[in-house]
């Protein structure tokens, strides 16, 4: 009965908890509820009752000023550690190559600020750092022979270039026609324009695995036990071709993807996906030769939208730098910053600290401020019927089928991103970009 009406103070606002109410105003509040009868009876009890809460509410006030006091200092001190050890992001990458072979970059999709910085990026790494690939999550490996042609050619082939993305949609399940990433394309070809010996000219290695999406929604069994063992090791085969490629001409290289593949050392929820992602098996394979770099974007967190990192503490301080900086997580007070218990890479390793999600972080501008990807004419990627069907067919979600969408409504829909886009209102189509909300 008690615990109940303790609820109701609370639903009540009788305490609250950023200040100290006068007892004897609590106890005109808890005389109002519980009725003038009996009170004489229960005066003790409640007088008892008044005190415990008046003393919560005073710890807990107390508590909060500790914590805010203790959220202040460290604030400062974050801001006084990337003032004195600041090195522009560009410069940052390129550096990390003196003592890596291969280093990841783990990126929030859709970001048009973020794939311009690696696009740039490029030249630098080949003349300054001795790379001579960069891996691409977002084509399928199977594509392999027709970008390496695309990126060796005495011309641009932009029928080639649109034939790649419609086939690695067909292939691996899902569409990126998005110009920033394409624009990628043409950087490495310009580059290889002007480098006569083949051996050193720079290379893209697709890195996604073909699906068989519809084996997975639609096939008998069997048919689905097999294409979800494919699916569950997806970030392994994610790794393959990277490996394949030094193992084979040990070049230095950037491996460029999403952010929870890119994570190297703590291990994801097998319920969700693998459990050990792309940068994990590089890591294992290549232990110290890897360094993991984060582009700060929102985290994700488990029962709730995605947000902040750190809860706002990051966003904070690198809003109040106020200039694009790239950094080391070991030997900074960032490092020992305990990760949210409810923060995805979280979940399934308890105590885990910043420093184990990543080795570095690269910050160009706040969040408000990043803009969208522009998105090509799919009439070009679809030009009739039968291209549109072969892509719909193996769409990795069944949803693609079940809304029994035309070319032409197809097409609509995508206009209709592009426009989200151009204003930055990421509500993904789901049926062709949300992987893990469409896992059977």
């Amino acid at each position: 009965m008690y615990r109940g009406r303790l609820s109701v103070f609370r639903e009540r606002n009788i305490i609250n908890n950023n200040s100290i109410k006068n007892d004897y105003a609590i106890l005109h509040r808890i005389q109002y509820l519980v009725g003038e009868r009996n009170m004489n009876r229960q005066k003790y009890f409640i007088t008892v009752i008044g005190t415990i809460l008046i003393s919560i509410g005073l710890h807990t006030t107390l508590k909060g000023e500790k914590q805010n006091a203790l959220h202040h200092n460290l604030s400062v001190n974050l801001n006084k550690y990337l003032g004195t050890h600041y090195k522009h992001p560009f410069d940052y990458v390129v550096d990390k190559f003196k003592d890596h072979d291969l280093v990841i970059i783990g990126e929030y999709h859709h970001i048009q600020q973020y794939v311009c910085f690696i696009d740039q990026l490029i030249p630098r790494l080949y003349s300054e750092a001795g790379v001579r690939f960069i891996g691409c999550e977002f084509f399928a490996s199977s594509c392999q022979k027709d970008i390496d042609k695309l990126v060796n050619g005495d011309e641009y082939d932009n029928a080639l270039e649109t034939q790649i993305i419609r086939e690695s949609a067909v292939n691996a399940g899902f569409m990126w026609p998005y110009e920033e990433y394409i624009e990628v394309f043409k950087t490495v070809w310009k580059l290889n324009k002007n480098i006569t010996e083949k051996s050193e000219r720079f290379s893209i290695i697709f890195m996604a695995p073909d699906i068989n999406w519809h084996n997975i929604h639609y096939g008998n069994e069997e048919e689905k036990k097999t294409a979800m063992l494919q699916f569950m090791e997806a970030d392994k085969l994610y790794a393959d071709p990277i490996i394949k490629e030094f193992d084979n001409n040990h070049h230095k290289g950037l491996v460029w993807c999403g952010a929870t593949h890119a994570v190297t050392r703590l291990k994801g929820n097998p319920k969700r996906g693998p459990e050990i992602r792309c940068g994990g098996y590089l890591y294992k394979q290549y232990r110290d030769k890897v360094f993991h770099i984060e582009l700060h974007g929102f985290w994700y967190y488990r029962g709730r939208d995605e947000s902040y990192a750190l809860n706002g503490l990051l966003d904070k301080v690198l809003n109040e730098h106020n200039k694009p900086i790239g950094f080391d997580l070991i030997g900074s007070p960032f490092a020992t910053l305990e990760l949210p218990t409810d923060f995805i890479w979280a979940v399934n390793n308890p105590s885990a600290k910043f420093r184990d999600y990543c080795d570095g972080y690269i910050w160009l501008l706040p969040l408000e401020k990043f803009e969208g990807n522009h998105i090509m004419n799919i009439d070009k990627i679809v030009p009739d019927d039968e291209a549109f069907h072969k892509v719909i067919r193996n769409a990795h979600s069944k949803s693609a089928q079940e809304l029994n969408l035309s070319r032409d409504e197809f097409i609509a829909l995508w206009r209709k991103q592009a426009d989200e886009f151009e204003h930055f209102q990421l509500s993904f189509m789901p049926f062709l970009l949300d992987h893990d909300k469409n896992i059977p």
